[in-house]
């Protein structure tokens, strides 16, 4: 399988998984979620929205935007550099993240905020994120381990 129907393949399939899954929460529940009703370590499975400002809405889904697309600039980029490279560790991540990206700026382009479908509460601390959330972290750890870590290796 060639680099480049990798990429398409998992990009497509990512973003349908996050999607579907953001799609198929918001028809089981009426995409409110009330955390009086979370028990103490409770995973929830109820789509929530989420602004990091709330107070001006217009303005974070602004900022947040252009980072986003900044963001998916960059790893576009050092995709690109992987690809010529044919580095594929660093390849398989950039792909990674690219989706993570991808699924979130969808989200705030098409709806003004990301939607989140799991909450994690613990005591006073609450954890929301989405597939599309835990893309970014393993996209950024994949890239750095076979960046950095395997190249001290060889």
């Amino acid at each position: 399988m060639s680099k480049s129907w990798f990429t398409s393949l998992f990009l497509s399939a990512g973003i349908i998984v996050d999607q579907m899954m953001k799609g198929s929460l918001a028809q089981i529940t009426n995409s409110e979620y009330s955390e009086q009703q979370a028990p103490r370590f409770f995973l929830s499975l109820k789509l929530t929205e989420y602004s990091l400002l709330d107070s001006v809405p217009l303005l974070s889904n602004l900022v947040i935007s252009i980072l986003y697309f900044l963001c998916i600039v960059w790893v576009g980029k050092l995709y690109v550099t992987a690809f010529r490279k044919n580095q594929m560790g660093p390849l398989v991540g950039m792909v990674i993240l690219l989706t993570g990206l991808l699924c979130n700026f969808f989200d705030r382009s098409v709806a003004g905020h990301a939607f989140s479908c799991f909450l994690l509460k613990m005591n006073l601390i609450y954890l929301s994120f989405s597939i599309a959330d835990i893309y970014i972290p393993v996209g950024i750890v994949t890239y750095i381990y076979f960046t950095y870590f395997k190249r001290v290796k060889s």
